[in-house]
């Protein structure tokens, strides 16, 4: 009573349907974000940057799936200038779903790792999972992928689309070099971009986030940043809570808090910079499924 309802035969794709539709009111650039490691980490590094320049809609907490990516979309507003988006898969076919829906005009695949090969059987397998989403890319659109992973390497020459590389051992389109760790705080590097070199301090340590801040750049130049303006964007960014946060007790101790998620890659990453930390040094590990 005293309601209007609109019957649907599934919700679920009725809200992808509307979103879809909403988020085609926006010429705006849409940047899609996908990884097996560091979606969240990658994708609030690119929103920092770009937020250097421009009003930014970015996908909130983990919201990467099918619901939380029409969500996101809905969260679209006439001050929006770009949208950073965020998406998760555990199987086959869930990025391709998601990627109808965000049809980026920029794709970034931050690597290919071994996060829910429980699901998709092989490292072959998450790499095609991932790929779905080039499939909506837009055909002047552009693929930011990292050059330093096995599998993304296999992609060089075969995209219809414009490709940026990034990486530390691979030095193409975006590298960084003279890296080095500032304590437990700070990883320092200097980034070549095709406009420009900058020195930056990427404020949260771990060499692995380099190469978030080198997708970070890829984005920003290819959306007309300079490099001062990434640079500040890299330094101006703030860690995800719960993911290489660093927390002192009382007592003294400090404590690396990477508890937001895990997987190999990651897991390894926080014990490597564990391994560079001084006094004694404890490392507690939880379950880690998928």
């Amino acid at each position: 009573p005293d309601k209007f309802y609109i019957k649907v035969a599934d919700t679920r794709l009725a809200l992808r349907d509307m979103a879809s539709a909403y988020r085609d009111k926006f010429d705006i650039p849409f940047v899609q974000i996908t990884g097996s490691v560091g979606k969240t980490t990658t994708k609030e590094m690119i929103a920092a940057v770009l937020g250097a320049k421009l009003n930014v809609l970015k996908t909130p907490e983990n919201f990467n799936n099918d619901i939380g990516t029409p969500l996101t979309l809905f969260g679209l507003s006439p001050e929006h200038q770009a949208a950073v988006i965020e998406t998760g898969m555990n199987h086959f076919g869930e990025i391709e779903y998601l990627g109808a829906m965000v049809r980026p005009d920029i794709a970034v695949i931050s690597n290919i790792g071994d996060a829910h090969i429980e699901y998709l059987g092989s490292r072959g397998g998450i790499l095609k999972a991932k790929c779905e989403m080039l499939a909506h890319l837009e055909k002047d659109g552009v693929a930011i992928l990292n050059a330093d992973n096995d599998m993304l390497q296999t992609l060089e020459g075969k995209l219809p689309q414009r490709v940026r590389w990034f990486g530390v051992e691979h030095k193409k389109d975006f590298y960084a070099d003279e890296i080095a760790q500032v304590g437990l705080e700070k990883t320092a590097c200097t980034i070549h971009t095709p406009i420009g070199n900058v020195r930056v301090n990427i404020p949260i340590p771990g060499v692995h986030m380099v190469l978030n801040a080198l997708s970070a750049a890829a984005v920003g130049v290819e959306l007309g940043l300079t490099p001062e303006q990434v640079k500040a964007g890299i330094e101006g960014f703030r860690a995800t809570k719960n993911r290489m946060s660093i927390e002192t007790t009382k007592e003294g101790i400090t404590i690396l808090n990477d508890v937001y998620n895990s997987n190999p890659v990651s897991c390894k990453a926080s014990l490597d910079i564990l391994a560079n930390a001084k006094g004694r040094r404890i490392a507690v590990l939880g379950f880690m499924g998928e």
